[in-house]
């Protein structure tokens, strides 16, 4: 949870707040436990076929902090490129996840 600190307390209903805050009803807060972390792994780029030139600039953009942008046709490979982007780059601390979420 990138807010830590805080106080969540979740309800299905605007009746619920109103029952909580006047007394009539209490809600026990939802307590996280830090930041979240993936249990699968990211796909890499080891099962993409052919696309040299794609993955390259995958790779440039993900070592540089660069832009990218993926157009073509559908069914070219655009998503599944993107998807690997993730796996390419090094695990957030605290801090980074908060300025990337911002």
């Amino acid at each position: 949870c990138l807010a830590s600190g805080l106080t969540v307390i979740a309800v299905e209903h605007l009746l619920q707040v109103v029952a909580h805050f006047a007394g009539r009803a209490v809600i026990e807060p939802y307590v996280a436990s830090g930041l979240l972390h993936v249990s699968k792994p990211y796909p890499d780029l080891s099962d993409v076929q052919g696309q040299l030139s794609a993955k390259r600039a995958l790779l440039i953009a993900a070592a540089g902090s660069h832009n990218l942008l993926f157009t073509g046709p559908p069914g070219t490979g655009k998503t599944l490129l993107a998807s690997r982007l993730p796996g390419l780059l090094p695990p957030l601390n605290e801090q980074e996840a908060l300025e990337v979420a911002a």
